[in-house]
């Protein structure tokens, strides 16, 4: 059995989102972080709305990927996966965001992480959401604090892959 496919994105601005980090998992449970070095075409735009999270662009500069880089590899780790994410919304404009600016069409619908818990109700879904946000000492301040948090919630609720439920502390 594989991992499900959990996205998480920092961006800038609300109504049309630039990303500027993406966290994904892959399928064996891990993880990859990276920093997004803005296309020439949003540099105006994330001037404009601010920094996110504290990253100044200079540092998105100096420490991001490359956006053809980015899809590419987000095409080969997510593949034809379900993709699901805490705010789906956000993740499936920000993906289209990506791939339209590399003029390629978004493979992915973007389907928020309570489906994956499909016999709780929302309330149940938010209330062990708390509790792994509690257990990890973490503030979801970051695209790879909240994909850490999903992850912890899947290994620990559906154990997805043999002898995972514990893993999601060990390998930082």
């Amino acid at each position: 059995m594989r991992f499900p496919t959990i996205i998480a994105f920092e961006s800038v601005n609300d109504e049309n989102p630039i990303p500027t980090a993406i966290a994904w998992t892959l399928p064996d449970g891990q993880y990859k972080s990276v920093l997004v070095k803005p296309a020439e075409t949003w540099r105006e735009d994330i001037e404009e709305h601010g920094v996110a999270f504290g990253r100044a662009v200079e540092e998105l500069d100096d420490l991001g990927e490359n956006i053809v880089d980015i899809a590419r590899e987000l095409t080969h780790d997510l593949g034809d996966e379900t993709v699901y994410s805490d705010q789906p919304d956000e993740a499936q404009a920000c993906l289209e965001k990506l791939f339209e600016t590399v003029v390629q069409e978004c493979p992915w619908e973007v389907t928020g992480m309570p489906e994956l818990f499909g016999d709780w109700q929302r309330e149940e879904y938010e209330d062990v959401r708390r509790e792994e946000v509690d257990a990890l000492a973490l503030n979801l301040s970051t695209a790879e604090e909240r994909l850490l948090v999903d992850r912890s919630m899947v290994a620990r609720h559906l154990n997805p892959l043999p002898n995972t439920a514990d893993w999601y502390l060990d390998d930082e």
